[in-house]
């Protein structure tokens, strides 16, 4: 018996990318019963761009996508949520994929192991794969094993069980559903492309906004960690084997957004850029 879908999209600032994430999601085999765009304070022409497109757009006060994806799932009318970030690009079954386990009832929840960087020509998203020891063209490890990976389909009756994302994790939301012992089953055939961060702002407000996660402590050890001297014996030893040079520019800016993170992290906004 099949179920009704609704997306839920977090947005902020993302007039680069909505509109091929959300052309995207029109040419889906599968078609969702609600496509929900929830615009996080933006500043730009993220809105007026989505209205181009039949879907339901709200707007919240800044609060970080934990706090949107929340807020989208208590509008959301399918039985099975789809989370999908705004810098993303779906292969035309991906949805179909993505929820095909929940569907059979054999999984609660699911996420992508095909997930692959959209804009891996662009130097700095390359040295961001590099940076995080990521196979090359891809987001996801598929020789690791992943319990707080993010959730890419969820049915919502579960998801409301959890109470939600966690705000207060920061970067590392998308895992904090794993917190009332709800883990996602991998899917092998859901095709996705993600942008990586391309340009040296954008890797330096990422990384701050990495060092003012709960993963990531003010300590010696972490100023030590991404100290500019260790960012340079890190980005060398990376450039000798075959990473490019500017490798050491992106590794220092890199470094230094996760310190000033980490040194920033009482100020209000811990959980978004």
């Amino acid at each position: 018996m099949s179920k009704q879908i609704s997306i839920i999209i977090p947005a902020y600032n993302e007039e680069k990318y909505i509109s091929h994430c959300l052309g995207s999601i029109s040419k889906q085999t599968v078609k969702p019963f609600n496509v929900i765009v929830i615009d996080d304070g933006s500043t730009d022409s993220t809105s007026s761009i989505a209205r181009k497109y039949e879907v339901e757009i709200y707007k919240i006060n800044h609060s970080g996508p934990g706090n949107a994806k929340n807020y989208g799932a208590s509008k959301a009318r399918g039985e099975i949520l789809v989370f999908i970030d705004a810098d993303m690009l779906l292969d035309k079954n991906y949805i179909k994929n993505i929820t095909a386990p929940i569907i059979k009832g054999k999984c609660l929840c699911t996420y992508t192991t095909e997930e692959y960087v959209q804009n891996m020509e662009n130097i700095w998203a390359k040295c961001w794969n590099i940076n995080s020891n990521l196979p090359f063209k891809r987001r996801v490890n598929i020789d690791r094993e992943y319990k707080e990976l993010a959730f890419r389909a969820i049915l919502k009756k579960t998801f409301e069980q959890t109470s939600g994302y966690n705000s207060a994790w920061g970067y590392f939301d998308d895992g904090s559903l794993s917190k009332f012992g709800v883990f996602a089953k991998a899917v092998n055939n859901a095709i996705c492309y993600h942008y990586n961060p391309d340009t040296l702002k954008d890797v330096f407000f990422s990384a701050r906004w990495i060092g003012r996660s709960n993963k990531l402590n003010l300590s010696i050890r972490n100023i030590l960690r991404y100290s500019i001297l260790n960012s340079l014996k890190i980005a060398y030893r990376n450039v000798i084997n075959g990473a490019p040079f500017l490798f050491v520019v992106f590794k220092v800016i890199f470094d230094f957004g996760i310190v000033v993170g980490m040194f920033t992290k009482m100020e209000k906004y811990n959980y978004a850029k």
